[in-house]
């Protein structure tokens, strides 16, 4: 696996519904079309929800 080359950081706060609505998908298909190595971090802030 070769290493990340650009490093995608996205906060979330009580975003349980969106990621599993699919946003992390979106931006996944989104970062496969590019031409270089990449990762996503997602971040949890101490959610309320199930975030985590």
């Amino acid at each position: 696996m070769a290493k990340p080359y650009l490093s995608v950081v996205i906060p979330a706060y009580n975003e349980e519904t969106n990621i599993r609505l699919g946003v992390l998908d979106k931006v996944s298909r989104y970062m496969e079309s590019r031409d270089y190595g990449w990762e996503v971090i997602l971040v949890d802030d101490g959610s309320d929800d199930r975030t985590a």
